[in-house]
């Protein structure tokens, strides 16, 4: 196959793969609120009494959706971070595409660790605040 169309496949997969986690995140959302799967529970959360480092990246993806970064980003920062970098990736990938660049996807190593390294971070940060000095960012050990 050639490049191109190589390129086009991988374009198209990647639009596919990205509607299809969005309608499951829809649907994950509404079978939640509905009952459907019944208490979800973290084991970190129920055996440490801490968060997971991912604890918090349901709410900040709904908060970003209703239009409130702060609090998306109090929940969980890499989310709103992510999606800003994410929006800048694929408006780079469509100018690409449409220059009929050879690569049309670039994800750049620095930019993937240092959203590792802000994950691990902001966990550990919010554990400390939570065991420490009772600060809950959340509100599922202390409401707010």
């Amino acid at each position: 196959m050639p490049d191109r169309k190589k390129q086009q496949v991988h374009f198209l997969l990647f639009h596919i793969g990205a509607l299809l986690t969005a309608l499951a995140f829809f649907l994950y959302v509404k079978g939640s609120r509905a009952g459907l799967f019944g208490p979800v529970s973290c084991v970190f959360h129920d055996l440490f009494h801490v968060y997971c480092p991912s604890c918090g990246g349901t709410r900040a993806i709904l908060e970003l959706l209703r239009f409130h970064p702060v609090r998306s980003f109090l929940a969980l920062p890499v989310v709103p971070l992510g999606a800003v970098a994410g929006l800048v990736l694929y408006v780079r990938a469509w100018v690409a595409f449409v220059r009929r660049e050879k690569k049309l996807l670039w994800l750049p190593g620095w930019l993937i660790w240092s959203f590792l390294g802000l994950y691990l971070i902001y966990g550990l940060v919010r554990a400390v605040l939570l065991v420490g000095f009772r600060i809950d960012l959340l509100g599922d050990f202390y409401p707010r």
